[in-house]
């Protein structure tokens, strides 16, 4: 299980508004099973699959894993 603080929620909820009606994704950043950080992501999709389909590209992934890195914390989600 994974506990998430009230503030990052409202975070990743502001995400997927501005993100709608396209897909909206992003990394959680934490230990232990506490998300401590989150990465939201632009959609790197085509535009014909954006509001279905969500792609993550591999520089997407290295931010986010250098993210978590310079706070001491892991990608957990």
């Amino acid at each position: 299980m994974l506990s998430v603080s009230s503030q990052l929620i409202e975070r990743i909820n502001e995400h997927v508004q501005e993100a709608y009606p396209e897909e909206g994704a992003g990394f959680l950043i934490g230990d232990e099973g506490e998300v401590k950080e989150i990465l939201a992501l632009s959609n790197a999709r085509e535009d014909a699959a954006r509001h279905n389909r969500f792609l993550i590209t591999p520089e997407d992934y290295l931010k986010a894993e250098l993210m978590a890195d310079s706070l001491g914390l892991s990608l957990i989600g």
